[in-house]
């Protein structure tokens, strides 16, 4: 199903030639990738590819070559086991980024941070993360019964985030309190009657569903030369993420990504 061979040398060279910016940042990323696979492996915790690094998989065999992230998915119960194990072993390049890690992080999903390289988002509102390497995205998945609710826990987290951003330390700390007791009876009451529905964790603004079926099993696929775990699915995963999902974006519609990137 990937696009031919060289068109996704094409457009690589285009976007993302060896020893440009954004490659380099590409393969921190998989260097940091291949750790929490190597984790994962180690101690039996489901996970798999996601959004557009699953789209990249599926299409280019690798990164989209415009893209400059890797984001994956994980059972909640099994994105606690993740975490729990990061804290408990300790490693000298990468740290579990996330609320308990950094009191002015404010996403409600983690990231596994590279100790040895320096990223600049957007918008500046990692201004005051403690940790600020590159990065993968963890985004926990829970059974989702409501928009409506999973969208207060959006609202809820803006608020944190909005006021962490404006470097307001009372009112963050408030609305975070406020965060942290609302998000277990939000998501209790949204695993109520989901019925196979699922959505990212409470506080994660992406409000699309995700079909159980489609993520419940895996199956491997190359990116960039390693076997990684996508939904087994990933046909109807994409699908309803995207669309047409194997039709190559106008350039007009690409979205290149600029990198204010180091490695340290």
């Amino acid at each position: 199903m990937k696009i031919d061979k060289e068109t996704n040398e094409t457009l690589r060279r285009k976007y993302n030639p060896v020893g440009s910016e954004l490659r380099k940042l590409q393969l921190r990323e998989l260097e940091i990738l291949r750790y929490v696979d190597m984790v994962c492996r180690e101690h039996d915790i489901p996970y798999w590819l996601s959004g557009g690094s699953c789209l990249g998989a599926v299409r280019h065999a690798g990164f989209i070559p415009w893209d400059d992230d890797v984001d994956i998915e994980m059972l909640r119960p099994d994105y606690l086991r993740f975490k729990k194990i990061m804290a408990g072993q300790p490693h000298p390049d990468y740290v579990f980024h996330d609320m308990d890690s950094d009191p002015n992080y404010f996403l409600g999903f983690g990231k596994v941070r590279d100790l040895h390289s320096r990223l600049n988002e957007t918008k500046g509102f990692d201004k005051n993360y403690i940790y600020k390497g590159c990065f993968v995205d963890v985004f926990p998945v829970i059974p989702s019964n409501s928009r409506k609710l999973h969208s207060l826990g959006i609202l809820l987290n803006m608020k944190m985030m909005y006021a962490m951003h404006e470097g307001n330390r009372v009112k963050s700390m408030i609305w975070k309190r406020i965060f942290r007791i609302s998000a277990p009876v939000l998501r209790f009451l949204s695993s109520v009657n989901a019925k196979g529905r699922y959505r990212y964790d409470i506080g994660v603004s992406f409000t699309e569903t995700l079909d159980y079926d489609d993520i419940s099993e895996r199956t491997g696929m190359d990116f960039e030369g390693i076997e990684l775990p996508v939904p087994r699915r990933y046909d109807s995963y994409l699908t309803h993420m995207y669309g047409d999902y194997m039709t190559l974006p106008t350039e007009d519609n690409i979205q290149i990504h600029t990198t204010d990137f180091e490695i340290l």
